[in-house]
């Protein structure tokens, strides 16, 4: 009984390491960041980043949508446990499939929503600031929202904004997202919570030639 329950397990070892190799060439991960409002297709081109098994094709993704209708944060205060932590947060969003009707779903954290096979995971939060950018003549050359990524716990947040046309010359913006901005004793600024107390935005500027135009 003894040489044959160490048999038994060797070979179920086996065959969750055969299981685990062949379901890891079958499946897929990828990213995206999405701002409220925006859409997303299944498909290769809409990825961020997209990390295939050795058997997958980007052209056998599954065919869906999904669009990001609304999403909720709420921090935790300052002074109490986990204070300027995100206590909760959560993506309302509508999901269709070809010829299906649309479907409302939430994402939360370690709660995935189901798609059509896929299950889709929330990963984190962040801010899109809208920024509109006028000519000299006042005419808008550039107006989106723009994701900035989070830097530390206080959602510092940092984005870059390239405007190629409408300007005598291309405009390269690196900018800094502060939620609630606060000055710290050497001068430089800082967010000091994660909600929307005193948000402030800060661009650096530079003009020239950004290398779109020639591919780099």
């Amino acid at each position: 009984l003894r040489e044959t329950g160490n048999l038994v397990f060797h070979a179920a070892l086996v065959g969750v390491l055969i299981a685990v190799g062949v379901g890891g060439g079958f499946t897929y991960t990828g990213q995206r960041v999405l701002v409220e409002g925006q859409a997303f297709a299944n498909s290769l081109l809409d990825y961020s980043s997209f990390n295939p098994g050795r058997f997958v094709s980007g052209d056998t993704l599954t065919p869906y949508s999904m669009t990001l209708d609304k999403f909720d944060v709420n921090y935790v205060a300052p002074g109490q446990p986990g204070g300027g932590q995100a206590g909760d947060f959560v993506a309302h969003m509508t999901t269709q499939a070809p010829g299906g009707t649309p479907q409302d779903g939430e994402i939360r954290v370690n709660h995935p929503l189901d798609v059509q096979g896929d299950r889709v995971y929330l990963l984190g939060n962040g801010y899109a600031p809208t920024v509109t950018i006028r000519n000299a003549q006042g005419e808008e050359v550039f107006h989106d929202s723009v994701a900035f990524l989070p830097q530390d716990s206080n959602m510092t947040s940092l984005g870059v904004i390239k405007v190629a046309d409408g300007m005598p010359e291309q405009l390269g913006l690196i900018g800094f997202f502060y939620p609630t901005m606060n000055v710290l004793d050497s001068g430089a600024l800082t967010s000091t919570y994660g909600a929307l107390e005193y948000p402030v935005l800060t661009l650096r500027v530079y003009a020239g030639d950004l290398g779109i135009d020639d591919g780099t």
